[in-house]
């Protein structure tokens, strides 16, 4: 019998907030850029709220927002303020807003998460707009390693190094819905070691230990290493973990291949998941590796 856990004992939920994107990233998957679910209504706001509360059931929670991109969404940090006596709110952000609007930027979240896109990031803007928020917020670099932008994406890692900044930073292997992406012994290596923290904010509560056989287990390195197969496994799916796509629908894990537990937007009474059989070659996800622990008998 072989077993992945997790020590978190709190809540944790990934937000799909748009599909609005000013970004068409080549390896992105197309649902997450098409513009088809702008932002939602007062009405859906309310029964999303309600949700992450009765979800939380006195527990803290882990909200991650996710797009799209989040910062087009014209009522963004009043909806980060209307959780934050409840949650940790972390967001993902292609960093594309001016330096100016990021200096002006004072919403209630504990965690900010660039990713660098080397098809359109441009890093000069980068470290300016980065020196409007490090002192100010807990900031994350994420570097999406594309190997046709190898020489840009190490230039960029160098730059933010020798900034000085209090950021965070590391490489990413891109994980493409057209999976084409083949990396190098040497690129492999770059994703393994090549990393600075920086930052000087306090870690995140969101930060557990997992195990695999009671090994306490890198979950990165698990997955930049190709060792993320758990295809046939048992996975104990969303006991603490929700996903919510763009549209309301819910899952219990961010690969979404389990049925779906009903719909907040529609008002339906949220199931809670069951136990299933892990359909996916791969498990790609650092929060479902993590959350959804799993078993296999050999």
């Amino acid at each position: 019998m072989y077993k992945t856990h997790t020590d978190f004992n709190d809540c944790y939920i990934t937000w799909e907030c748009t599909t609005v994107c000013n970004y068409k990233c080549s390896y992105c998957w197309p649902s997450c850029h098409d513009g088809k679910y702008r932002w939602p209504d007062d009405s859906q706001v309310k029964n999303l709220k309600k949700y992450i509360r009765n979800f939380s059931n006195g527990k803290l929670v882990t909200l991650d927002i996710m797009g799209g991109e989040p910062t087009l969404w014209p009522k963004f940090k009043e909806f980060c303020y209307d959780l934050s006596d409840i949650a940790e709110i972390t967001f993902s952000s292609n960093g594309s807003r001016t330096a100016r609007w990021w200096k002006n930027f004072d919403a209630s979240i504990s965690h900010l998460l660039f990713s660098y896109h080397p098809e359109f990031a441009d890093t000069a803007h980068y470290l300016e707009m980065l020196s409007a928020v490090h002192d100010r917020f807990r900031t994350q670099i994420i570097i999406l390693y594309h190997p046709k932008f190898k020489d840009k994406c190490l230039e960029a890692f160098d730059q933010f190094q020798s900034s000085g900044l209090l950021v965070n930073c590391n490489l990413k292997q891109i994980h493409t819905y057209l999976d084409k992406f083949e990396y190098s012994e040497s690129e492999i290596n770059d994703l393994l070691n090549l990393s600075f923290h920086r930052t000087t904010f306090p870690l995140p509560t969101f930060n557990p230990n997992f195990y695999i056989d009671d090994v306490l287990t890198d979950p990165s390195k698990l997955i930049n290493n190709k060792n993320n197969k758990f295809l046939n496994w048992n996975c104990n799916l969303g006991q603490n973990y929700r996903y919510i796509r763009a549209d309301g629908t819910v899952y219990g894990a961010a690969c979404q291949t389990a049925t779906s537990l009903g719909n907040i937007y529609h008002g339906d009474d949220i199931k809670s998941p069951s136990p299933t059989i892990c359909k996916t070659k791969t498990c790609e996800c650092r929060t479902d590796l993590i959350l959804n622990n799993k078993n296999v008998v050999r």
